[in-house]
């Protein structure tokens, strides 16, 4: 867990399927994000509020 959320499954490729305790919503991960900007938008979507700068 991080941050509360919660890994649910597996998804297509290298991604991973999550659900958030902030939104109730699940989201997916890449699990090699590259791009600071892509990360910031998986944590918009989670309801974390952390960015990176």
């Amino acid at each position: 867990m991080l941050h509360g959320c919660r890994f649910i499954r597996r998804g297509k490729g290298d991604h991973d399927i999550w659900i958030s305790p902030f939104t109730n919503r699940h989201f997916t991960a890449d699990g090699k994000i590259k791009s600071r900007h892509t990360a910031n938008a998986v944590l918009k979507q989670s309801g974390i509020d952390y960015h990176f700068g």
